[in-house]
């Protein structure tokens, strides 16, 4: 049988038998609400008594307290229990709506007159205290008189209470066996139609309550796991059952964005760690290549999805070069123009999706690239760029970083300052600002650390025979013509051509005094700084070149033989002799310089490397000046000045 027709058989049997218990229920109902009423009455006067007592209580109480200990906070309370115990009062007069008797009228009277003794005794005493009179409001409190107006109240509030208890009682008794009848009355119609309605209400509870509960309860135990991917099947339904359903749809919606918050503050603080992480080493790094390392290191830990590269302005602040890259960024070119970049001439930073919603920098080589450039900035001055590009078309990669993208721009531009300010404070120490060659302490110090590196070695015996080779270059035309028989060769002409050593060329300008106050000091200088420029470019990788001071240079060679050394002095002063100058339009001729040469430790120690080449320049001066001479040869005194 079909559902339907059921309920519509149990729905006419329902009908005759409800029309049948209609007036039982009724009147049922009638003598019910009047013992409800009835009760409700007793139990409103049952309070009413009951919170004046209770009332009292708690004023007497925190009256006593504030007597007691003396603290504002009990007098508050006092005066509030007092505001309350009166409000009580007043309510009494309400008391004839609740059907009292005049008798239970005259006792709440009583309750009322005996509160308000107490009261009067309490004020009495909370006066007397404010007054200072201590003793004599702990008097009133503690006194008989109190004690004996407590017991008073709490005497009316019993006997009212008795009084109306005993009266409701009996009315509720002839009201409740009127309503046993019309109510058994009742529960026999309700039994019968009760029968009816199970059969109808079996099918309805399985189909419509209890599959979908053990439904839902599959999906709030994985919920409860935070299983937040289960599905909750929605089918519309408006009633309990649809509710909860919906109310399980929220929670697991909520549990979802939870789910993802959490992870977004994961990933936050793992960023801001990283980053400061990354902001320790850049404050540790000592050179622009450790700085350059520790960004590829980092920033694809912090924005896996973004390749990019660091640039920095040259020297002239005209152009841009890498300093690094990571990721292998599509977008980035060796060098460009800080014309080019759009963020470098707005000063902030620029970020162009593709080339039909923003106007693309010209260094980034494909225009439909999402790109980000940041500037890096220091003291209101430009120092690099930070470029970084999107892997895809979505430019909201870029954008999503670029909040810690700025704080990392910030931190990096200051150290690139750092390190670049560092390095100019270095090479200033370290080196010559007229010729930018290594300065007289850089040589003091190189000498220094050789000399700990190098073993000493026994001072050769004076005047060996020099090497063949020295002395071929120091008979050829322009050098010292040495009388027959005298030893022109450089230092260390032991017979041992191929010994590597430590070489040194002390240098010095001829005449350089003459030719300054001849041509000024302006020409002086470019007299130095071309003989610096030649020296350089000689010297290369084979040694370091110094200025030791005034008009003279010194060069180091390390493993390196006596014949090299000496080549390489005899270039030297061939190609200075050989450059002409000009300074200003004015031609100034040619210089010639003179060179002396030691080795270490062939000739000596370290330790006196550098004074035995200047011995040997003084020889090389003596001997008539523009050439070389070694430590061991013998002063030419017969060679024209």
């Amino acid at each position: 049988m079909r559902i339907s027709t059921i309920t519509n058989w149990a729905y006419g049997l329902t009908l005759v038998m409800t029309i049948t218990s209609g007036v039982a229920f009724i009147l049922s109902s009638r003598s019910a609400e009047d013992e409800r009423v009835a009760v409700e009455h007793l139990l409103q006067l049952d309070r009413l008594a009951e919170d004046l007592a209770l009332g009292a209580e708690l004023r007497t109480d925190e009256a006593r307290l504030f007597v007691m200990r003396g603290t504002p906070e009990h007098l508050a309370a006092f005066h509030v229990a007092e505001a309350q115990e009166r409000a009580l009062a007043q309510a009494i007069d309400t008391a004839p709506a609740l059907g009292v008797t005049p008798q239970e009228l005259e006792l709440l009277e009583r309750v009322r007159r005996d509160a308000e003794a107490l009261d009067a005794l309490e004020v009495k005493a909370v006066a007397a205290h404010q007054a200072g009179r201590t003793e004599e409001a702990r008097e009133i409190l503690f006194g008989d008189a109190h004690y004996a107006a407590h017991l008073d109240l709490i005497d009316s509030v019993r006997a009212f209470r008795q009084t109306t208890e005993t009266r409701t009682a009996a009315e509720l008794a002839a009201r409740h066996a009127r309503s046993d009848m019309y109510g058994h009355v009742a529960r026999l119609s309700l039994g019968m139609t009760a029968a009816v309605f199970l059969g109808v209400l079996y099918f309805i509870l399985i189909r419509r309550v209890s599959q979908p509960l053990r439904r839902m309860t599959g999906i709030v135990n994985r919920l409860a796991r935070q299983d937040f991917a289960v599905e909750v099947p929605l089918d519309g339904r408006r009633d309990e059952i649809g509710e909860m359903t919906s109310a399980i749809q929220v929670f697991r919606d909520n549990g979802l964005e939870r789910a993802r918050l959490d992870a977004e503050r994961r990933r936050d603080l793992q960023t801001k760690d990283l980053i400061l992480q990354m902001m320790h080493r850049l404050q540790a790094c000592e050179k622009l290549d450790e700085l350059a390392e520790v960004v590829s290191r980092f920033l694809p830990q912090l924005f896996p999805h973004l390749p990019g590269a660091l640039y920095v302005v040259s020297n002239s602040r005209m152009s841009l070069a890498p300093l690094g890259s990571w990721l292998g960024p599509r977008g980035v070119v060796d060098r460009f123009q800080t014309r080019d970049c759009w963020g470098l001439r707005r000063g902030r930073p620029h970020a162009a999706q593709d080339s039909e919603n923003d106007v693309p920098c010209g260094h980034v080589q494909q225009d439909d690239l999402p790109s980000l450039c940041m500037p890096l900035t220091a003291q209101g001055d430009t120092i690099g760029l930070l470029y970084l590009e999107g892997r895809s078309d979505d430019a909201s990669e870029v954008q999503d970083a670029r909040l810690y993208l700025e704080i990392i721009a910030e931190n990096l531009g200051l150290a690139i300052a750092n390190l670049q300010l560092r390095e100019r404070l270095m090479r200033l120490a370290v080196q010559d600002s007229l010729t930018g060659l290594l300065n007289r302490r850089s040589l003091d110090e190189a000498l220094h650390a050789l000399a700990q590196d190098h073993p000493q070695a026994p001072h050769p015996a004076p005047h060996p025979a020099p090497h063949p080779v020295l002395r071929a270059a120091a008979e050829a035309p322009g050098q010292t013509e040495s009388p027959a028989g005298e030893d022109s060769g450089p230092a260390g002409g032991n017979g041992e051509a191929d010994a590597r050593a430590l070489a040194c060329l002390m240098i010095d300008i001829d005449h350089f005094k003459r030719f300054n106050d001849e041509f000024g000091h302006d020409a002086g200088d470019v007299v130095m700084q071309t003989v610096a420029g030649v020296i350089v470019e000689l010297v290369g990788t084979a040694g370091r070149a110094y200025r030791f001071g005034g008009e003279e240079f010194t060069v180091l060679m390390e493993d390196t033989t006596g014949a090299v050394a000496w080549q390489l002095a005899e270039q030297i002063r061939n190609r200075v002799a050989t450059t002409p100058l000009t300074h200003r339009g004015r031609i100034l001729g040619t210089v010639t310089i003179s060179i002396g040469l030691a080795l270490s430790p062939a000739g000596g120690p370290v330790n006196t490397l550098r004074t035995r080449a200047d011995i040997a320049l003084l020889n090389a001066k003596a001997s008539g000046r523009n050439r070389t001479l070694g430590e061991n040869s013998r002063r030419d005194t017969d060679s024209p000045a």
